[in-house]
Parts: structure tokens; sequence; C-alpha cells
């Protein structure tokens, strides 16, 4: 269960969103949506620095922007083109190009999901997978496509070339006739693992990185998920993206994913729940609202945990804190100039 242990104040007038999931060595990266810019903020949630630095030139990032956040007190950036590196104030450090072979189009708040194994080497999911939803025949190609990749600085060129990609299980809920909304996952790296999770849920998969075959599957049974039922559609086109919005709309998703600690993850999730009048009359007739779990992937043993009824919908107004602490950003529904926050505990995970 979650104890209410602390409130905070943020003096950021506009609304935003935590880019990190988790602090790093207690700082945080967040996204005000009205300005388009990053801030940092330190462990006592004070303003360290605000900063835009999108543009065309060879010290700024593009508006192509999938993955952000912080390493080793330094803010990352990740384009469609280069790794980029500034100071917590916004100073630029560095530009590394990268070969990525497809060109994304991503959008809205970047992603935190990508992990440094050492100042070399880098891994994120495969962002592309999700354009697997238009692609017909897709059955045929799912076991050659990568679920993340990892990029290897090369000294020759100093570029991160691609070095190892992690495929598909057989074991995934996408192996079969059915077409889906989601084929992205999200990833976390754990001391020479890489722990993968399909969005729309089914099965924690473990890789090793040095070979990056699966060594490990684990079922997630989360109480009260609704899975994808899939449709016989080939792929969205035009005539039938409605079909495929209801079914997103109509089934559960996994949102969140962090480590607590070694083998501990904790996620959130979309749950559906008996009937409550408050989430009918919320949700705009459907019974659902956002749960979290936590699962030793060692031992198998795991939770269900209810979250605050006031914060089961904020999806990106929430950032893991360490020693089973969270930290919820509540709306802002006055006019004010700044942002109130509760701190809760996960107790009881033994």
């Amino acid at each position: 269960m979650f104890e209410l242990v602390d409130s905070v104040r943020i003096d950021i007038p506009y609304e935003f969103g935590f880019v990190s999931k988790s602090t790093n060595d207690g700082f945080s990266l967040i996204y005000t949506y009205v300005d388009e810019k990053f801030h940092v903020l330190n462990s006592n949630f004070e303003q360290v620095s605000s900063f835009r630095a999108r543009g065309e030139g060879p010290k700024e990032y593009s508006g192509i922007l999938p993955f952000a956040g912080l390493y080793e007190g330094k803010v990352f950036f990740l384009d469609h083109q280069n790794l980029f590196f500034f100071t917590p104030s916004g100073d630029f450090i560095s530009a590394t190009p990268y070969n990525d072979p497809s060109i994304t189009s991503f959008g809205g708040i970047p992603d935190s999901e990508l992990f440094f194994v050492n100042d070399s080497i880098f891994i994120v999911p495969n962002i592309h997978i999700v354009d697997l939803s238009r692609v017909a025949n897709k059955e045929i190609v799912l076991d050659t496509v990568p679920i993340w990749i990892s990029y290897k600085l090369s000294r020759i060129n100093n570029t991160f070339e691609r070095y190892k990609l992690g495929k598909a299980s057989k074991a995934s809920p996408f192996f079969n006739d059915l077409s889906y909304t989601n084929y992205r996952s999200h990833i976390l790296y754990n001391e020479g693992s890489v722990i993968q999770i399909p969005k729309i849920g089914g099965k924690i998969c473990v890789y090793s990185l040095e070979f990056p075959g699966q060594i490990k599957s684990v079922d997630l049974n989360l109480p009260g998920f609704k899975f994808q039922r899939g449709l016989e559609e080939d792929r969205v086109t035009p005539e039938n993206y409605k079909l495929f919005n209801q079914m997103a709309l109509e089934s559960s998703f996994i949102s969140y994913l962090v480590s607590l600690d070694k083998n501990i993850l904790f996620l959130f999730y979309k749950a559906y729940v008996d009937n409550d009048p408050r989430l009918t009359l919320r949700n705009h007739g459907l019974n659902y609202r956002l749960q979290g779990f936590y699962i030793d992937v060692e031992t198998e043993k795991s939770s269900q945990v209810d979250v605050p009824w006031n914060m089961d919908d904020a999806f990106n107004r929430v950032i893991y804190l360490g020693q089973n602490k969270f930290l919820w950003v509540l709306p802002n529904e006055t006019e004010r100039d700044y942002h109130e926050g509760k701190i809760y505990q996960l107790v009881d995970t033994n």
C-alpha cells in the first residue's frame, strides 16, 4: 500500500510532465508544454535551470526528439541524428552522431527509457516498431524486428553504431494473425540484462546484453488487466482506424515501469475494476483506474498496489524518488504560479 509521508511545492507555473521516470542523483528533468522548455529540479524540487536548445545548428537538437534524460550529472537528448549532452544549466557539452537506418517522426514529450551501460554504449527500445500496425502480413517479419537496440561508440569515426539487437520472443502476444494498436515495449537495463515488457502486457522477458537471446520469461498476471483482443484486420487504414482506436480505449496498457531494486520492478497500468460510480462518471462510462504492481523477477513474488484515488490519473506527473517513495504532482486547478506534490511511500513489499 501507499502511505502519504510528505508534500512539496514546485515553483513552475505551467502544466508539465516528468521526462524522468526516476531521479538521478536527486535531480529530475521535466518538460513544460506551453513554452516547450526543459527544467532541471534538484532534490528539494527547486529549479536549477530552464532551457530550450531546439534548432538546426550544430549545438541544437531537432524537433524530432524521442529521448531525453539525465546521466552522471548531465542532461542528454537523442534526436534523429545525434546524442547531445548539456550541463544542468543548459550549456552545450557535445554532440555525437548515431547510425539509425530509419527516420523517426516521434513527437510529444520525450521518453527517458534510454539506458547507458557506460559512456560508450547505450540501449533504447525500438520506437520504429510502432509502424508495424500499418504493415501488411506483419507476422512474417515479427521475428526479424528488434524490440530493443544497443549502440556502441566507434572510435574510428566517432559515431554510435548499432551493436546488439534484442528480437521478439515467440511467446510474445504479437505472434498471431491479429493486429494491435501498440507494438512498443518498456525496457530497463540492470547489470548486464535488458528487461522488456510489452505495453499491452503479457510476459516479462529478460535478455543478456552480451548474448542477446532471451534468457528468461516471467508471466505478468496483472489483476483487472484487459488484454487487447486483436483485430482480424491486416493493418491500420483510413477506413478502419476507428476500430483500432475503440479497441485501445477498451483495453488495458502499461504506462510506467521503474526498477525499485536489483530484481524488483514496479509498474503502473490501466486496470478494469468492479462497478464504481465515481469511475463511470469520470471515465465516460468505462470502469478503469490506474493501479500499481510490483514483482520480484527472481522469485516471481508479486502484488497489486492500490494507487491513491486522487492520483490515479497522473500518467506523466509521477516520478520515483528512491527508497520506495514516489512523488505525484497534483493538477493545477486554480490560478496560481506553482504546483503541489504529494510524496507517498510504498510499504509492505516484503
